[in-house]
């Protein structure tokens, strides 16, 4: 064997796929007994390996030298055979390292929480310290090797603001679940999950719903795979090399999940879809149907919509939730629970395909939907929900391959832009409201969210009252490789040069908004420190301006 992984049991490995990129495509995966690992190990039939539960420790009298990082961790995952001697080397430090960054954790000065007590707990306790971390709380459910049971921290850890898992909680197949309560760690503006397997754990879910900065494990992954080839062969890969066999590994495993009304094409859609993409449709209502044995009409009919709606959320769980890599058709109503939402996102993004009512034909095999009349009033009903769960929308005239085009347009050219708001924007709806208007910070983020999705591009909504964060969030961008910025700054508007700094260095294009007229407002506010770093202003036209900038921003870059 050249280059390979060891384990006790082998089943799926995303190893192989990520070394196929690289000049380290000669991988093998293979099952060593732990009675035959002495003697494979004293073979040295190998060029390098990497090594997984459970020989991480067991490995470590066989090398003849062993990095600095590796021996911190007490854990080797890379071992690497030059002229007869073994070197181990650990490079789950290197991934955990990586995807801190991506998410743009800064541990210096930070209190972190760790959940969990095993080997990659140790990385990330490594990783956490080397960042120069306040303090690191280690918690477990039976507070052993020093740490806090979960009540603990709670108590006396609900300053941390920085939360690591390491546990199992969470992973396929057991998916249900969280390690905490992020109600109770109000304080945690950060989140890394190190499962892979579902995309999105409850976990990570239930951070981004609280508008805190959260990813699983597969960028982890990824990143100690680059980082092991890199000391397999001595070559050192250009940064983009991760992030394209990330994307491209996403890409395959996420679910594309279509949504909207009954009859506006989904299963059409999709099967055209998956047969462009060379993926596996899978249409909700055939699965219940088949489920049940009956008709959707004659499950309506003997159960009422409650017990579709039950029958609906069952399947889902059981039988497509789960699935990887498909295209999946929702039934009109499947989005209407928030329990179905939860389990689409675990592996799925959301598409919405809007089509207008009157082109949208009524069928007797659907209940809600078997008339003119239903189907406006239930257009009209779950109109903004549609938008609102949705990651994309895409308006469809009932031409399947146009829908199909605009999906995978979409899909190649997706635009990054970040949204920050200063001090006080977070006081919205309360805080003047004859001047700011009655609409909350969180109303601001679902209308920028749900018009996002309309332009299929992404955003992240920022806000902070602290000019540093702001600052920070700005160089981040830099590195996350985002299109635009729009940028309300508040107070700082008038006081910060650091800000006007930070849009100078990143040179990415910024569009300044204000929602009021602040230049009809006190002298002060008619000063901008960080106007000139900004292609164009924007005042006085409310929450709308956001939007409005979005669009120049889209414009800008569509012209580049």
């Amino acid at each position: 064997m050249k280059y390979g992984l060891i384990a006790e049991r082998i089943g799926h490995s995303f190893s192989p796929e990520i070394h196929a990129h690289l000049d380290t495509r000669d991988y093998e995966l293979c099952a060593v007994a732990p009675s035959e690992l002495d003697a494979f190990l004293k073979k040295r039939d190998f060029a390098a390996i990497n090594v997984t539960i459970p020989y991480k420790e067991a490995v470590i009298p066989y090398l003849d030298e062993i990095s600095p990082q590796a021996a911190q961790i007490g854990a080797v995952n890379t071992v690497v055979n030059r002229d007869g001697k073994l070197y181990g080397y650990n490079t789950d430090f290197i991934g955990m390292k990586a995807l801190a960054d991506r998410i743009g954790i800064e541990f210096s000065g930070k209190k972190v929480l760790i959940c969990g007590t095993g080997g990659t707990s140790k990385t990330a306790r490594a990783v956490a310290m080397d960042g120069g971390a306040r303090e690191i709380v280690v918690v477990s459910r039976t507070a052993r090797e020093g740490a806090v049971t979960y009540e603990e921290a709670y108590e006396l850890h609900a300053d941390a603001e920085i939360l690591i898992n390491t546990t199992p909680v969470g992973m396929f197949p057991n998916c249900d679940g969280a390690p905490v309560d992020l109600k109770r760690l109000k304080k945690v503006r950060r989140v890394l999950d190190a499962v892979y397997n579902p995309l999105r754990t409850d976990l990570v879910l239930q951070a981004k719903k609280r508008g805190i900065r959260a990813e699983g494990g597969l960028y982890m992954l990824v990143a100690q795979g680059v980082a092991a080839s890199e000391i397999f062969t001595g070559r050192k890969y250009p940064p983009e090399m991760l992030e394209k066999i990330y994307e491209q590994l996403l890409a395959k495993r996420e679910n594309i999940v279509l949504v909207g009304m009954p009859a506006c094409g989904k299963s059409t859609i999709g099967a055209a879809l998956a047969a462009e993409l060379g993926r596996e449709l899978y249409d909700l209502d055939a699965e219940i149907i088949a489920d049940a044995g009956m008709p959707i009409s004659d499950i309506f009919a003997r159960e009422g919509e409650a017990g579709f709606r039950d029958t609906e959320t069952r399947v889902l769980r059981e039988k497509v939730a789960p699935l990887t890599g498909a295209v999946i058709a929702t039934g009109g109503g499947a989005v209407l629970r928030d329990e179905n939402l939860h389990l689409l996102r675990r592996n799925g993004r959301l598409i919405f395909l809007d089509r207008p009512p009157c082109q949208l034909l009524p069928t007797e095999d659907r209940p809600l939907a078997s008339s003119a009349d239903k189907i406006r009033a239930l257009y009209s009903a779950r109109i903004n929900r549609y938008r609102a769960c949705a990651d994309e929308i895409i308006r469809t005239d009932g031409v399947v391959e146009h829908a199909v085009n605009a999906i995978l347009k979409k899909e190649k050219n997706k635009m990054k832009i970040l949204v920050l708001n200063g001090p006080n924007l977070n006081m919205l709806g309360i805080r003047e409201p004859d001047i700011y208007g009655r609409e909350t910070y969180d109303d601001l983020c679902a209308k920028i969210n749900a018009y996002a999705a309309e332009k299929g591009i992404e955003v992240e909504n920022f806000q902070s009252n602290h000019e540093g964060a702001l600052v920070d969030k700005i160089q981040e961008a830099y590195f996350a490789k985002v299109d635009g910025i729009v940028i309300n700054a508040g107070a700082y508007t008038h006081t910060s040069i650091a800000l006007r700094d930070a849009l100078n260095s990143v040179l990415i294009p910024a569009v300044e908004v204000h929602i009021s007229k602040v230049h009809e407002r006190e002298y002060f506010r008619r000063v901008s420190y960080i106007r000139d770093a900004c292609f164009m202003l924007i005042n006085g036209k409310g929450t709308d301006g956001y939007l409005q900038a979005i669009d120049a921003l889209i414009e800008k870059c569509e012209n580049k």
